[in-house]
């Protein structure tokens, strides 16, 4: 059976756990997002489930989701790359990642990539898009 992404919606603590735990897969796009570096991999960036919600804050619990070169974090969930991503394919990455939110840790791997402006976070059990916010 081939799982089927479906759009991002708002998270509540077990969901931000999962979204978090998530493998995911980040690729590149053709403009560079405020705070990036030219150097910075395509993942980097803010995202969010629609380019509407990019201008809710970090308090909000469907907050964009900031990715930096270490790791990243969306309202009250936090995740550490423990080591370099390392590149699986163009415009796709894998990373462990150890994750926190209110208190309970985790470890997962990941898969990061990016098409088009959007960002899929995969993991065994789901799928999570965001589009690049402005």
């Amino acid at each position: 059976m081939t799982k089927t992404a479906k759009p991002h919606l708002p998270l509540g603590k077990s969901m931000i756990l999962g979204l978090l735990a998530s493998g995911a897969v980040l690729g590149g796009t053709a403009f560079l997002p405020a705070g990036a570096l030219a150097g910075d991999p395509a993942y980097v960036g803010k995202w969010a489930a629609t380019l509407a919600l990019c201008k809710n804050g970090q308090e909000m619990e469907i907050a964009p989701l900031l990715v930096t070169t270490s790791g990243y974090d969306q309202h009250e969930g936090h995740c550490t790359f423990k080591s370099k991503p390392k590149a699986i394919k163009a415009g796709g990455w894998r990373v462990k990642v150890e994750c926190s939110v209110e208190g309970d840790k985790q470890t997962h791997d990941v898969k990061l990539s990016v098409k088009g402006g959007r960002l899929t976070l995969r993991d065994e059990n789901a799928a999570h898009m965001f589009e690049r916010c402005p």
